[in-house]
């Protein structure tokens, strides 16, 4: 189901902060010491937390999910949805699995990879028009 960015009687600059807000809630699934923390909070016993967690589950569309820069935060919205997932992720044990399972993920998925010896992110920092729009002037942070 596709989500427009407003939601009726909210403003352009509400609609924006909302969609941050939301992008950084989702990305913090990626965490598994967060989750642990939401757990332990008893976070995932409140129906309307697990409605938050349903409703959140539009990131998953491409629109939206072009903007997420922790892909894992998606297979973790889906796994919170079930119930022994959210009964296992107080312990301590289950959250090593999760994190041993993603450094897993991260060491196969680099290995498959090549990657410039500066990363990929540091592309033309120090080069004339880094950090500007196509007409010269500097980009706004939103």
């Amino acid at each position: 189901m596709a989500k427009s960015l407003e939601e009726p009687g909210e403003t352009a600059k509400d609609a924006r902060i909302r969609f941050q807000m939301e992008l950084e809630f989702v990305q913090l699934l990626s965490n598994p010491q967060y989750v642990q923390y939401l757990a332990q909070q008893g976070y995932f016993a409140k129906p309307e937390f697990l409605n938050y967690l349903q409703y959140l589950k539009y990131w998953q569309e491409p629109q939206y999910a072009k903007y997420i820069c922790y892909p894992y935060c998606l297979e973790m919205l889906d796994l919170l949805q079930n119930p022994s997932f959210r009964a296992n992720c107080a312990s301590d044990e289950f959250k090593n699995i999760l994190i041993d399972g993603q450094t897993a993920h991260w060491r196969w998925y680099r290995s498959k990879t090549t990657v410039p010896e500066h990363g990929p992110a540091l592309d033309g920092v120090g080069e004339p028009g880094h950090g500007q729009q196509p007409d010269g002037t500097a980009r706004a942070v939103q």
